[in-house]
């Protein structure tokens, strides 16, 4: 069904059903495709363990509790109930953020919060006249996590 919104971003709490402090078994109850993946991301010192599947991206603490959520799915996204890159665009996002606090980081791929637990990457579409900049990817992560 297009259009059917999925995933309700809380910022800092959750990407739909996916909760940060959710424990790893809850996680893979909830999604039946997840794949478990080894790596040392760039940046980091030491060898990550995740769950991925086509639309998330999920990393756990040392108890076994997420952490991190990223989630790429933009047709299924929404925030206060409005649909990403269609009534929600980066710049909104952006200023939602803000209001909440002043730590946030930004850079030429997005933005990210520290006390918010909250970051967002973002593009601008060629194919589009305005220069309105269309949400990539959301993340939601324990507090101080970047």
């Amino acid at each position: 069904m297009e259009g059917l919104i999925l995933y309700e971003i809380k910022i800092g709490e959750a990407i739909g059903k996916a909760k940060i402090g959710m424990k790893r078994d809850e996680v893979r109850s909830l999604f039946d495709d997840l794949e478990e993946w080894r790596e040392t991301p760039y940046g980091y010192d030491h060898e990550v363990v995740y769950d991925s599947n086509d639309e998330f991206q999920i990393y756990y603490d040392e108890n076994d509790c997420v952490s991190f959520i990223l989630c790429t799915a933009m047709d299924e996204m929404s925030m206060d109930g409005k649909k990403l890159n269609e009534e929600l665009f980066y710049d909104d996002l952006l200023a939602a953020a803000q209001e909440l606090t002043s730590d946030i980081e930004e850079d030429e791929v997005g933005f990210t919060s520290n006390q918010l637990g909250f970051g967002v990457c973002a593009y601008y579409d060629e194919d589009e006249d305005d220069d309105v900049a269309q949400v990539e990817s959301v993340q939601v992560a324990v507090k101080n996590y970047w």
